[in-house]
């Protein structure tokens, strides 16, 4: 998650996107991939980009070096904003809200967020805030590459009164929680069971497991925002799909010196993955033997990086 005004960050919120930035970093060739595929289809010219939640400027400070447009990087936490200057994202640095942009209509290219928004309490309030800002034929666009924050998910299961139940935890730093809901054609049956068995709390709750139904918050998030963007832009301007980015070749200095040694496969779509194939095993046990004289000789790594896009297009 980066940074948004939602957010309830603790005090160590800038490592905690630090380290979210080491893994992304592992496989930031890939990432960068996908970032030029993606500008090379959607950009034309000099655009004037907004980012929503930009946080430290990931997103910025890897989109393609060819971009010669204008890169606005919008936070409500002044502290990531200051990050972001001194990784020297290129750009200019506003602190501003998702509900109410620092910009008059119709007056920037695109709108962009890089896994903010799903953190926001009022998605339609933030969708229609984007499309006021945007130019017409404006690009609106939102890439995830984690876990969404399961509070949007909670939120509204409350007000369905369905049995709901959550395991694990969820804050700034840490998102394990599993939500579990009992379908609407159980409900019957269930409070039936629940009844039978009131005066054997622990035992029943135990066994009315097979009741509930796990939820995916990442899914629901995706529908969420989909939903928005085809009542905001119009279904025939809107669509949505998972994109990769792949790259092969040496380790980076990065994989080398701070997570060395890696494998022959680095992969993250939400969970960092590292896979050690057999030629790196064999190209290990050499440099154990014979030391430097055989590094011209390291296997390539192949690094892959995954996103969920969705995305909109404002009427000309």
């Amino acid at each position: 998650m980066e940074g948004i005004e939602d957010t309830t960050w603790s005090p160590d919120g800038l490592d905690i996107l630090e380290r979210f930035e080491s893994y992304r970093n592992l496989v930031g060739r890939a990432a960068r991939s996908l970032f030029s595929d993606f500008c090379m289809q959607h950009f034309t010219g000099r655009k004037r980009v907004v980012e929503v939640g930009a946080g430290t400027g990931f997103l910025g400070r890897n989109w393609p070096k060819e971009f010669n447009g204008q890169w606005i990087f919008v936070d409500g936490q002044q502290e990531f904003l200051k990050a972001g200057r001194e990784k020297r994202a290129h750009g200019k640095f506003a602190v501003g809200s998702a509900y109410e942009l620092p910009f008059g209509n119709e007056s920037v290219d695109a709108v962009c967020g890089f896994a903010s928004y799903d953190v926001l309490d009022d998605l339609g309030a933030a969708v229609e805030e984007a499309k006021r800002v945007l130019k017409p034929d404006g690009l609106f666009f939102h890439m995830s590459d984690m876990k969404a924050n399961s509070q949007l998910l909670l939120k509204n299961l409350g007000y369905s009164l369905l049995p709901i139940e959550v395991h694990g935890i969820q804050s700034a730093d840490c998102n394990t929680e599993e939500i579990f809901i009992v379908p609407f054609e159980k409900l019957h049956t269930y409070y039936e069971f629940m009844l039978q068995n009131r005066g054997h709390k622990y035992d029943s709750r135990r066994k009315a497991s097979h009741f509930f139904r796990k939820l995916d918050s990442t899914s629901y998030f995706n529908a969420k925002l989909l939903e928005q963007l085809i009542s905001k832009f119009g279904i025939e301007n809107t669509s949505a799909s998972k994109m990769k980015g792949t790259f092969k070749g040496a380790r980076s200095e990065f994989q080398k010196g701070r997570y060395a040694p890696y494998g022959t496969f680095a992969g993250y779509d939400g969970e960092f993955r590292v896979r050690i194939g057999l030629k790196y095993r064999f190209y290990h046990a050499a440099r154990i033997l014979f030391g430097k004289a055989v590094q011209r000789f390291e296997p390539h790594i192949r690094e892959t990086y995954a996103v969920y896009c969705a995305m909109a297009r404002k009427n000309a």
